[in-house]
């Protein structure tokens, strides 16, 4: 599955025969140029940045947010829709909007980030970074949404300590499908009887609340949900299959959470989180594809994104459908899924932000060379029509990068592996940085109109 979904034959030996020593790769596939190449350590944060309000730009309140590809984030006004003058509301105003009153002491909880994406970002080493650049600034919030059970021995997050025993199950939309199509807020699934436990390591170690995502359903049975001294015992047996949650608060401290199942249990995950900061979740899947995203229910999907309540959602996805995503009729294809896909998430959470990233550049031996694979500018091309189109706003990390031959670049300076998909962790700080940067001027000049 890993060759024909997640990288090449040479990707795949470079798991065979990694050397448990080494530090975990940012990437499943990631493979040095050199091996003899220095231990690959992300470099530290950078100094934070200067959050003052940007000079104001000609035109005033009223003037069109810089969108300059491979630049800044690319805004697009949500109301009225696709407006060019008179604007009320641009994309990412939701999310600006809710830091400044963070800023200001009025947040009323943590600012939430949610991160969908592919094997590119399912270790959590990019939103891992995403997490800790913008913890350094805002706060520490909390972990955020984490899978009640890892979905894949690829998928991770830095932000807790998690180990589960007994016998759990789990589905996810892009490798193991469940047959009612539930999947949760993480796009991802377990059901069995035994114990989960999780300890937060964001840089406080302390939250205030859990928040457990679990489906009711005929049959279902006891999870006995643990936070320091607090105890809940919930009854997860219902006549029909529903999707709940129960929330726990606590004073805000350093605590386990425990939960052990007895009977039948289906969980979507959790929620740690503190009163005040930020936090970024990571619900990026192994061979994940905007197509397979789709999987989830949407009814459903749109329902449990409601309830996270998130104040950015990101999607990064592209990295396997570069693979054979190709011509007029693939692509038209492609950007109709992107469509369907968008249409829950602003069903879900219509008065916040979205972003859609685009994939990044990648290259393939052809007659001996190599060579950027062709169909990714049109894959970006592609995925920015259709995020405008949804009301979302769009970072061209390709073009970002250095765009068509970027990869091959990146893979020289040991940014990008031997598969030119997925990157070291210097490589994955690097983008995560990027990113992280464009919120932070974004914010600078929404704060300037």
């Amino acid at each position: 599955m890993l060759v024909a979904r997640d990288g090449s034959i040479d990707a795949v030996t470079g798991l065979l025969t990694h050397a448990p020593a080494t530090p975990a790769a940012a990437g499943p596939t990631f493979v040095a140029a050199d091996p003899r190449a220095p231990t690959d350590v992300a470099p530290p944060l950078p100094p934070k940045p200067d959050l003052a309000p940007a000079p104001r730009q000609p035109g005033g309140g009223s003037a069109a947010p810089e969108s300059t590809p491979g630049k800044t984030l690319e805004d697009v006004c949500v109301e009225p829709l696709g407006a060019t003058t008179d604007c009320t509301r641009w994309a990412m105003d939701g999310f600006y909007t809710t830091l400044a009153g963070g800023e200001r002491g009025r947040g009323g909880g943590p600012t939430r980030v949610s991160f969908y994406g592919d094997s590119v970002s399912a270790t959590d080493a990019l939103p891992g970074r995403l997490r800790a650049r913008l913890q350094d600034v805002f706060g520490d919030g909390g972990p955020g949404f984490i899978h009640a059970v890892k979905p894949h021995r690829y998928n991770d997050t830095e932000a807790v300590n998690r180990r589960s025993s007994g016998s759990w199950r789990t589905w996810g939309v892009s490798l193991a499908n469940v047959g009612d199509h539930l999947y949760g807020a993480g796009n991802s699934t377990a059901e069995g009887t035994g114990s989960i436990r999780v300890t937060p390591r964001t840089p406080s170690g302390k939250i205030s609340s859990v928040d457990l995502y679990y489906l009711a359903q005929p049959g279902g049975g006891i999870a006995e949900l643990t936070v320091g001294d607090a105890k809940a015992t919930i009854d997860t047996a219902a006549e029909h299959k529903v999707a709940r949650f129960h929330h726990v608060m606590v004073p805000d401290g350093s605590y386990q959470v425990a939960v052990a199942a007895r009977g039948k249990v289906r969980l979507f995950g959790m929620a740690l989180e503190r009163d005040a900061g930020i936090v970024v979740d990571n619900m990026a899947l192994v061979s994940c594809t905007a197509k397979t995203m789709l999987v989830n229910l949407a009814e459903h999907w749109k329902n449990q994104l409601a309830h996270r309540d998130a104040n950015l959602i990101v999607i990064m996805l592209g990295t396997n459908e570069a693979q054979w995503v190709a011509g007029a009729t693939a692509m038209a294809e492609y950007e109709q899924t992107w469509h369907d896909l968008l249409v829950p998430i602003r069903a879900g959470r219509p008065q916040a932000a979205c972003l859609v990233m685009s994939p990044l550049d990648q290259a393939e031996a052809t007659d001996g060379k190599l060579r950027s694979r062709r169909g990714v500018p049109r894959m970006v091309a592609a995925q920015r029509r259709a995020a405008q189109a949804a009301g979302c706003a769009y970072w061209d990390t390709f073009t970002w990068m250095g765009g068509s031959g970027a990869a091959i670049t990146w893979h020289k300076r040991g940014l990008l592996g031997s598969d030119f998909q997925h990157m070291s962790r210097k490589g994955t700080a690097k983008v995560a940085d990027g990113l992280a940067d464009a919120l932070f001027s974004g914010y600078k000049a929404y704060k300037g109109r």
